[in-house]
Parts: structure tokens; sequence; C-alpha cells
């Protein structure tokens, strides 16, 4: 049974017995708590092992967002690269700034332009 954010939106927020999981397309599925918590992930098998990807909560991804990601994931295991790599090459660029650099940036482009 393919998503639907009104399905999505119905179930949000909302007390959940059914299935755990509901599946959409190219390894897109949605796992929802009984207290309507819905977290999409990209499930792949590599090296012959069934693996599980977070993409991230609704609403704050929605499920446009979601099958984009999934679409940019499913490039990279098509090619033969571990998709988890998707994300690690993303948050490794925002781990280098430290506050020393935020501070400066913030002190360059603010207070001095503003507070002469």
């Amino acid at each position: 049974m393919a998503l639907s954010d009104t399905k999505l939106r119905s179930l949000h927020g909302k007390p959940y017995m059914g299935s755990p999981e509901v599946s959409d397309a190219d390894g897109l599925s949605a796992r929802i708590s009984p207290k309507g918590v819905i977290n999409f992930q990209f499930r792949y098998r590599w090296n012959g092992k069934a693996q599980r990807l977070g993409i991230g909560r609704y609403p704050a991804v929605t499920l446009k967002d979601a099958r984009s990601i999934t679409s940019e994931l499913r490039i990279l295991y098509d090619r033969g690269i571990e998709p988890r790599q998707f994300f690690e090459n993303s948050s490794a660029t925002n781990s280098m700034l430290t506050v020393k650099d935020c501070l400066e940036y913030w002190k360059k482009n603010y207070v001095d332009v503003s507070l002469r």
C-alpha cells in the first residue's frame, strides 16, 4: 500500500494499533509507533544483510522530501555506494564549525557592521 500525505496526517499524533510499518516504493517505508510518531526509513540490502537507514520524522520531513531523499539514496545504492555515506558526508561539513568560528562570523557580519 502506497503512502499518501492524507494518510500520514490522519495517523500523526493519534493512538495507532495497525501495522508498525507501511511501505511505499523504492525502499521507502514509514514506521508508526503506538503513539502515532511517524519515522521515514530507507530499507535496502548491503552485503547480504538487511539495512535500515532513518531519513527523518514526519512532519519535519514531508513525504515529498522523503521520496526525494530515497531516490538519491537509490542512485547511490545502484552505483554500488553505501547509502549511509549520504548522511555521513553531509554531516561532516557541519561538524567542522566551532563556537569560535560562529562568534567571529557574528562579530564580523553583524556587530562590526551595525554597531559602529
